[in-house]
């Protein structure tokens, strides 16, 4: 029978879920196993929260330096996905930070793996979507956290362009760096937005720890009543809101590592449909003509955009997994046969300008497309081939990118 862990369940594309299979829920293996200071790790059991994690290691004075954008995600899924946080370009993606990792596959037993030790398997394992077995415990890097408190300057854009040339021109001065952008203006407006850069203060005041509770777990959705018009008020009144707000502000450590906690009433608004989201990185020379003709699909087929955003990336490619160098544009639109086709055309740029897109937030990218999209495709296809020769290991989403 196939299997596949499952952590929190929050992959927008049934990652954790497999047909005539069953998932291994993780969430009671969640103990922090060793704290070693001398080293800068910790080693803790695959299921605990990355808010739980962290609410552990700021009260001491330190950061898990990636975090992905809601508490209830677990350390697994993070490995499995090689996800990254705010701000990829200045601390990569969660690769980077781990030390070791304990792996167990019914063939092989119980397996420790780092750079060093079964490191093929160490590297396949992160990014691998869960398909070389299930993560026990990791031994992640930590780092001194330089102060209990940010400050988040928040700087206007007025399109696209501007947003980037303002990100790269702060880059290597800031911890963390992202935008909100207007994706619904036309012509030079498009894009228009507020770019935040987010660094540590250097005064320490004490870390009172959140009781994060997961309330994307069992949301309560309106019906549908969002339309395009809405769409467009939310998106404005939101830029207006942003603009009156002082334009630097402090921003405790707790509050600001998760942005989408306490903002879950985006996922209410949109309904019992939801929504889809595209994510992709475009390389530094090809980012602005793909941006051309999103541009231009977006003003013909007059869809609603409910959120866009920016971020830019450095690194290597690795796996199928959402890494490499270049600006990440993030797109949400409300889910319907329409946003379906819209996507189809965004591949289409997406292929063009040798794109790769964001696994994790698609619930609907095909073998044929992940094949062409990623470079390390048929190799990675080929070493889970050859180490997990039963195919023991499979869901939803492996089946369907034909891994």
């Amino acid at each position: 029978s196939k299997m596949i862990a499952r952590g929190a369940g929050l992959s927008y594309c049934n990652a954790s879920v497999c047909e005539n299979g069953f998932s291994i829920d993780m969430s009671l293996f969640n103990r922090i196993l060793n704290l070693n200071l001398e080293k800068e790790t910790i080693t803790v059991e695959s299921g605990i929260t990355i808010g739980d994690l962290n609410n552990f290691i700021t009260s001491r004075g330190w950061i898990m330096p990636v975090l992905p954008g809601y508490p209830s995600i677990t350390v697994g899924g993070c490995i499995a996905f090689n996800v990254h946080g705010k701000s990829q370009y200045n601390i990569g993606n969660f690769k980077d930070w781990v030390d070791e990792l304990t792996l167990f596959h019914p063939l092989y037993g119980e397996m420790a793996c780092s750079p060093d030790k079964n490191k093929d398997l160490f590297n396949l394992t992160i990014g691998g979507i869960g398909l070389t077995g299930v993560i026990i415990s990791a031994t992640l890097k930590i780092k001194k956290l330089p102060g209990s408190s940010l400050e988040v300057k928040a700087v206007k854009a007025a399109d696209f362009t501007e947003a980037v040339q303002i990100m790269n021109e702060n880059a290597n001065s800031f911890d963390y760096l992202y935008s909100w952008n207007n994706l619904n203006l036309k012509g030079r407006s498009f894009g228009k937005g507020i770019v935040y850069l987010e660094r540590y203060n250097t005064s320490f005041s004490a870390t009172k720890p959140e009781n994060y509770k997961n309330r994307l777990q069992h949301v309560e959705k309106f019906h549908n009543f969002h339309s395009k018009v809405s769409i467009q008020i939310m998106c404005a009144v939101y830029y207006y809101l942003e603009c009156i707000k002082p334009a630097t502000k402090q921003v405790s450590i707790v509050s600001a590592s998760f942005p989408i906690y306490g903002k879950e009433i985006y996922y209410h608004f949109l309904g019992r449909r939801g929504f889809r989201e595209y994510q992709v990185i475009f390389a530094s020379d090809k980012w602005e003509p793909a941006v051309e003709e999103i541009k231009k699909l977006i003003a013909d087929t007059k869809i609603a955009i409910t959120l866009g955003s920016l971020k830019v990336f450095k690194g290597q490619p690795h796996n199928i997994s959402f890494s490499g160098e270049g600006v990440c544009i993030t797109i949400d639109i409300p889910n319907s046969a329409k946003s379906l086709a819209f996507f189809q055309s965004l591949d289409k740029i997406t292929l063009k300008h040798q794109g790769i897109i964001n696994l994790s937030k698609d619930s609907r990218a095909s073998s044929q497309l992940v094949s062409a999209l990623f470079p390390q495709y048929n190799y990675f296809k080929q070493r889970i081939n050859e180490f997990d020769l039963n195919h023991t290991f499979a869901s939803e989403l492996s089946q369907r990118i034909g891994i």
